[in-house]
């Protein structure tokens, strides 16, 4: 509500008509002009009745504007709250207070008294820190918190600390203590997920309600493209035998373990179990083992290549690829998201399943070793 002006004993004559400014036709008897009290500007409540016609009325806000009327904002009329479309007549305009007015005091007195009825509150507030006295560096926090444009909370440097007064990056905590939980992440149903310094280490603690195992997601927008289960006692993959641990482009240059990879080899998950074909090992047979050294290394190799191996089987009428010792991975370029620059070029790789390829080899030298034995029981004749 604006400013209002009051004054005693203003009211005057008016004909004036519809829902515009009204005009006036000077004071009543014993009453004084708008133009003698009213304030250049002054906001005031007007009340205007009908005399001629007694059943139009309207209450509002006004003002006098520069040709001596009264300006209409409607608070209560006659015909509803657009205001009133005064028919001719004439009618009683005066400077009043309105009910609205009553109202707001009284919904102002209300606020102050239940204020009032706190308990402490009058000796909290008096001790209060005054408006504008914030210093950042004394409360260990790089910036006060602003308001950006988007309504979003940030440090007015982009950055925010706790704990700490010159934050290096986006979000900075440093704990008081060299062994500390920094993060806690929560919900009702008790999952938890904590990170944890403890001395020169820090832990990474995930306390669910699943007794055996916590299970960590990655998606990309709603899609789960990774999961890791981590159990009481192994790491392992949350879906069996639907990921690959690297890729052609993006290879573990070691891998250490106390003892060999096992793979499935259960009886109930093959089919068409049968003898190796001959035309298999005698294109196995024109496989040479090499030696080599990789293009970005200095150590000697002893192994195979992959083209000439499947060069071999392709001049037996074979495919390498669908036995399965063949394997050739394509990828296209990398970018990166923010400058677009190329960050890992398009291109493809040549592989062996050296297990296929031992296994062939071990079949091979059995077929020849069974052909000298049976060549040697002849006298070696043949």
């Amino acid at each position: 509500m604006p400013s209002l002006f009051f004054a005693d004993l203003v009211a005057e004559r008016s004909t004036g008509t519809g829902l515009g400014p009204i005009s006036l036709a000077g004071p009543l008897p014993g009453r004084r002009s708008f133009a003698d009290v009213v304030p250049a500007g002054a906001s005031f409540h007007y009340c205007i009745g009908g005399i001629t016609r007694t059943d139009q009325w309207e209450i509002g806000i006004g003002q006098i504007d520069a040709q001596g009327r009264v300006t209409r904002q409607p608070l209560a009329a006659s015909d509803g709250p657009g205001g009133t479309d005064f028919a001719p007549g004439v009618k009683m305009v005066a400077l009043t207070i309105a009910a609205d007015w009553f109202d707001a005091m009284q919904i102002a007195a209300n606020r102050q008294l239940a204020m009032a009825d706190i308990s402490g509150l009058s000796a909290a507030l008096a001790d209060k820190q005054p408006l504008g006295d914030y210093a950042a560096a004394d409360h260990g926090h790089a910036n006060a918190l602003v308001k950006n444009a988007a309504g979003h909370w940030v440090a007015n440097s982009g950055r925010f600390a706790m704990g700490i007064a010159v934050p290096v990056s986006a979000l900075h905590v440093r704990g008081a203590a060299t062994n500390e939980t920094l993060l806690t992440l929560d919900n009702a149903n008790g999952n938890r997920a904590q990170m944890t310094s403890f001395n020169d280490d820090f832990y990474f603690d995930f306390n669910l309600n699943k007794a055996t195992r916590a299970n960590i997601h990655f998606r990309s927008a709603s899609t789960l493209t990774w999961e890791l289960a981590v159990t009481t006692t192994a790491v392992r993959a949350g879906s069996d035998n639907a990921k690959s641990l690297g890729l052609a482009s993006h290879r573990w240059s070691v891998i250490y373990a106390a003892s060999g990879a096992i793979a499935t080899s259960d009886e109930r998950a093959k089919a068409d179990i049968g003898v190796i074909p001959e035309n298999w090992l005698d294109a196995w047979g024109q496989v040479q083992w090499s030696r080599f050294r990789f293009t970005d290394g200095a150590r000697w190799h002893v192994g195979l290549v992959a083209q000439r191996v499947h060069r071999a089987f392709a001049d037996a009428g074979l495919d390498a690829f669908e036995i399965g010792l063949c394997c050739r991975d394509e990828w296209a370029a990398e970018h990166d998201p923010e400058t677009g620059a190329e960050i890992n070029p398009a291109g493809d790789r040549w592989g062996l399943r050296y297990d296929e390829c031992f296994g062939l080899e071990a079949a091979w030298q059995r077929r020849e070793l069974d052909r000298l034995r049976a060549l040697i029981a002849k006298g070696g004749s043949d």
